[in-house]
Order: C-alpha cells, then structure tokens, then sequence
C-alpha cells in the first residue's frame, strides 16, 4: 500500500498494529478520494466539449 499510494517510506512511521491497520485506511481512501475527483473532473470537461442535444 505504500508503495501504490506513494507515501513514501520516509521517518515518521506508524508504531503498533492499530496505527499502521489506521494509517492503511488513510492512505486508501486518499487514493479513491482523488480518483473520485478526477473523474469529476474529467466528466466536467467531457461535458462542457460535447454539443448539447435539445429535444
């Protein structure tokens, strides 16, 4: 997980099971926060390129 989230392996380091399982979730739902908003983003642009179809 650190390597996919690019965090690092820097010298803060979580000690103890229930810091490192915490800090796992973190780094998880960072990855899917940003990916939710870079596809907001990209469903924005995709919108406003395409002609609006009028009925």
């Amino acid at each position: 997980m650190t390597m996919v989230s690019t965090v690092g392996f820097g010298d803060i380091t979580a000690t103890g099971q229930l810091a490192r399982v915490l800090v796992t979730l973190q780094m998880a739902f960072n990855l899917l926060f940003i990916a939710a908003l870079v596809r907001l983003f990209q469903q924005t642009l995709e919108g406003r390129r395409s002609p609006r179809h009028e009925d």
